[in-house]
């Protein structure tokens, strides 16, 4: 499901959609604790 190889190619329509839904939090909040309970791909979060 989740690879680093996704991760760099960003073509992951999984990661896609939970990033939309993990970006907001971690942008309100500052902090990955949001997108990381929601799901794994939240190191793309933090490095964005």
């Amino acid at each position: 499901m989740y690879t680093p190889d996704e991760d760099e190619n960003e073509q992951a329509p999984e990661d896609r959609e939970e990033q939309a839904e993990g970006m907001p939090e971690v942008d309100e909040m500052g902090r990955p604790g949001g997108a990381k309970t929601q799901s794994k791909p939240a190191p793309i979060i933090i490095n964005k």
